[in-house]
């Protein structure tokens, strides 16, 4: 009878375990406080495409589960995604230059702790008459050094 409540225990925790880490994404708020289009950010050397706009979005993420929370940084935007009123995604822009950094507080969050909250523009190029669907932004959790595992994806109507 004790094996089988010390069986049961543990077959519970690891239950608990591992639905905690299934549901990271589920225990993320992403939030836009603000968005903005413009033509250019002042330097003659970035500036969108032609026949584009950029079209920046403040977003805030909370992060409400128990794991590390990989955020990318200016220069890794794979994180966040755009699709266009014609279903056409769209990675945002590398911020990482001192003109981005200059124009405004561009996303360069390399990680978002249990219980802490981040803030920061993210920027897309797409073409003048689109407009964004949706944003996405893929969670993914620090599981070493230079190591992560994707846990879901997070999608808001801006």
């Amino acid at each position: 009878m004790r094996k089988y409540i010390i069986i049961t225990v543990v077959l519970s925790f690891f239950v608990f375990l591992f639905s905690n880490y299934l549901n990271a994404a589920d225990n993320l708020t992403i939030n836009i406080e603000q968005k903005e289009e413009f033509l250019d950010i002042g330097n003659k050397y970035v500036n969108p495409r032609e026949g584009n706009k950029y079209i920046a979005f403040l977003v805030v993420i909370e992060n409400s589960s128990k794991l590390v929370i990989w955020g990318g940084t200016c220069d890794y935007s794979h994180i966040f995604e755009a699709t266009t009123d014609d279903d056409y995604v769209i990675k945002a822009e590398n911020t990482a230059s001192e003109a981005w950094r200059k124009n405004r507080s561009v996303w360069c969050v390399s990680e978002i702790p249990p219980g802490e909250t981040r803030k920061g523009w993210v920027v897309f190029s797409i073409p003048m008459r689109a407009y964004i669907k949706n944003i996405t932004f893929e969670v993914d959790e620090i599981i070493g050094p230079s190591q992560t595992r994707q846990r879901g994806k997070l999608k808001i109507s801006p």
